[in-house]
């Protein structure tokens, strides 16, 4: 909570205060209020995640809170899971896509602020053929439904699986293991281990 940052914006503000928490590709909740509402957008590792502004969640509260004319927000960093949040605020569209949607803003704008992170992540992203892999693995281990598993564990950590980095690939892992069952876990992570020897 430390960390947190409190600041006026303005609407035409806005969108390029959420571009830029997910360009920053830094997990945490901003909290927005103005004078008559409050709102929630809770981010991932580069994308939004979920919102919350009643009576709208996800996309439409996210539209909803681009019509203030102004208020107040505060940043607060923090690890935040998909799977702790109710599912009818899930966001599963890319903020770029949101903003087009606005006919205030311009798309130029979103894809110049947007496009260099997306770069970085390209330049180090985890392998199809890793991941097909370790789809292999799991569909060995638990069954036909185990590349099932290959997204849960990715949204639950806020990251697209097509857009995994050696950055993000612990705690994917993490939450990898916690979805495989008890009995499996074991076997899996004997082969995990042998698996990760080929991208070190």
């Amino acid at each position: 909570m430390s960390n947190s940052t409190k600041r006026f914006f303005e609407r035409q503000g806005l969108p390029d205060m959420l571009l830029q928490i997910v360009s920053k590709q830094t997990p945490g909740q901003l909290l927005l209020s103005s004078q008559t509402n409050q709102a929630i957008i809770y981010f991932g590792v580069g994308r939004i995640l979920a919102a919350i502004c009643e009576p709208f969640k996800g996309v439409p509260a996210i539209r909803a809170v681009l019509q203030w004319q102004s208020g107040q927000s505060e940043f607060v960093p923090e690890m935040v899971l998909l799977s702790n949040l109710p599912h009818d605020i899930w966001v599963r569209t890319p903020l770029a896509e949101v903003l087009r949607d606005q006919s205030d803003i311009e798309p130029s704008v979103s894809r110049e602020v947007i496009q260099p992170p997306l770069q970085v992540v390209q330049d180090e992203r985890i392998s199809a053929a890793f991941i097909n892999e370790l789809e292999k693995i799991l569909k060995h281990l638990v069954g036909p439904f185990g590349g099932v598993l290959l997204e849960d564990a990715a949204e639950n950590i806020g990251v697209d699986i097509d857009a995994l980095t050696k950055a993000n690939l612990p705690a994917w892992l993490s939450e990898l293991k916690k979805l495989v069952p008890t009995e499996r876990r074991q076997v899996f992570e004997a082969r995990l281990s042998e698996l990760l020897k080929t991208i070190e």
